[in-house]
């Protein structure tokens, strides 16, 4: 099925990708998985550390919406449980940019109205593949790594081990850490990459393995390029999108301490030092570069200084449950815009493999994305269908 593609195949496609990310279904896509990620995680950190022996009542006043640092473990089962929730993380993470990604990619060959339940069933099958290619990848580097390792034993046989080590230090140790460093650039890239690679090129664990290093050996200038105006973007579009959200926040705040008085400012300010932990992180996105003057706090919506109060300590039991329902709304905010910037990554990525493929083998992809596994660079086409009427 050919389709009008909405790309002029140059270095300009990706400012297509802050557009792309603003759309209400993909914003939905990222931060629905997300939440479901935060959720497992909280649930099983705390599911940890009562495992391990500490009280809920406790551990909920050290760590509250955060459990992230400090959690000082000791049993291995309780590291287990929460190296479980990071890998929930993890999980819904690629699933949310699978589904982006194959959403942005039928906008792309003109799809407007394609469902996002569909890109969900899309992604879900396409897990596995994404998952092994970068399990192999790494599996690959470990067992290199431990292969060089033992080599490197030589260095230990009496007499001639230290000569022996010295011949073979830059033929083959250095040359085979060479190869190891870029396997693991390559790992790194994967995460950027698959998502676009799987949706719009290769569905086989293998062929998006190869596409993984196809892609930065080939057209490395392009690629660089593009994901670096790409992470740009990413981040001006969390600085906007979070001003308006922050803007909307003071305004409400506000208009609710203005009227609800001194009671209300209470709950708001317990509310917010909840997200004290994650302050940092929050600057970071709300200032337009490292060191710029130009930045707002939306940790200071109203005239109050977080300092002076503790998490829940100062209010009575139903402000305590209003303070925490309004910090998990603003937390659920805040993954919102962290969902558009998350967006602009995968949208930008895409536009980059779709660049790449087109300047390495002139085809695009998105005119006809029925036929792939017929070009002649497939890396595993599809079997011949046998003809049913010379049976």
């Amino acid at each position: 099925m050919a389709t009008n593609s909405e790309l002029r195949y140059d270095f300009w496609d990706i400012l297509k990708a802050p557009r792309m990310a603003l759309s209400g279904k993909s914003l939905l896509a990222q931060a629905r998985p997300l939440a479901y990620g935060y959720v497992i995680y909280f649930a099983l950190s705390y599911f940890a550390l009562v495992a391990d022996g500490q009280l809920l009542s406790s551990a909920w006043l050290q760590h509250g919406l955060f459990p992230l640092l400090g959690l000082e473990l000791k049993n291995w089962y309780s590291w287990a449980i929460w190296i479980l929730g990071i890998v929930a993380v993890v999980g819904f993470y690629d699933y949310g940019n699978l589904v982006v990604a194959k959403l942005g990619f039928e906008r792309l060959r003109g799809n407007h109205f394609y469902a996002r339940s569909e890109a969900g069933k899309d992604a879900r099958s396409n897990l596995l593949p994404l998952w092994v290619s970068g399990g192999l990848v790494l599996l690959l580097i470990v067992v290199l790594t431990a292969v060089q390792g033992v080599v490197s034993v030589v260095a230990l046989i009496p007499g001639v081990g230290e000569i022996l080590y010295a011949a073979l230090y830059v033929v083959p140790f250095f040359l085979w850490s060479l190869f190891l460093v870029f396997l693991a650039f390559g790992l790194t890239t994967s995460i950027l990459t698959l998502p676009a690679i799987i949706v719009a090129r290769e569905k086989e664990t293998f062929g998006a393995t190869f596409y993984i290093y196809n892609v930065i050996w080939t057209q490395p200038l392009r690629w660089i390029g593009m994901t670096a105006v790409g992470l740009v973007l990413a981040k001006i579009g969390i600085f906007v999108i979070g001003y308006f959200f922050a803007r909307a926040l003071q305004l409400t705040n506000f208009l609710a301490g203005w009227i609800g008085g001194e009671k209300v400012n209470s709950i708001l300010v317990s509310a917010y030092s909840g997200l004290d932990p994650i302050q940092g992180v929050i600057r970071f996105f709300t200032t337009l570069y490292p060191g710029s003057c130009v930045s707002y706090d939306p940790m200071l919506p109203i005239a109050y200084n977080l300092s002076k109060f503790d998490w829940l300590s100062s209010i009575s039991g139903t402000e305590q449950a209003a303070a925490v329902i309004i910090a998990v709304g603003v937390l659920g905010i805040l993954i919102l815009m962290l969902s558009y910037g998350i967006n602009i990554v995968t949208n930008s990525q895409l536009l980059a493999f779709l660049l790449v493929v087109y300047s390495e083998d002139k085809i695009k992809l998105t005119e006809d994305a029925t036929n792939r596994a017929s070009e002649p660079n497939e890396i595993v086409p599809e079997k011949p269908q046998s003809d049913s009427t010379n049976s």
